[in-house]
């Protein structure tokens, strides 16, 4: 009925692609809350962006979008400011992948969350 803007659907397919992968993965460490989902928009990217807290840890977020200027996957982990936009140092951190690598980008946000929860580089 509505057409969602494309952004919206490359960060679903990430996001989807996510939770499967972490499906049965035991995460150490306390979660403060269950992880959430919630959307972003800077005014030239939108998308959405995973929120998860260890206790005793800073936040991890992790947001997934289409690059504004070309068809690439970005992905973005670090903090974000009270508008759900990452910070600049996450920003400096982000990793691109080619606008068909659903699975590798997934793969990389899976990593970064066993890293941030049970300390594994995999």
């Amino acid at each position: 009925m509505f057409k969602k803007q494309h952004s919206i659907v490359v960060s679903e397919i990430v996001f989807e692609l996510l939770a499967r992968q972490l499906e049965g993965v035991k995460l150490k460490g306390e979660q403060v809350c269950e992880p959430y989902l919630e959307t972003f928009y800077n005014c030239r990217e939108q998308g959405y962006v995973l929120c998860m807290w260890r206790s005793g840890k800073s936040e991890l977020n992790i947001w997934a979008f289409e690059n504004r200027n070309t068809d690439e996957i970005c992905i973005v982990v670090g903090t974000g400011d009270a508008n759900n936009r990452p910070m600049d140092e996450a920003w400096k951190n982000r990793e691109y992948f080619h606008y068909n690598e659903f699975y590798e980008a997934a793969q990389y946000a899976r990593k970064q969350i066993l890293k941030y929860f049970n300390g594994e580089e995999e």
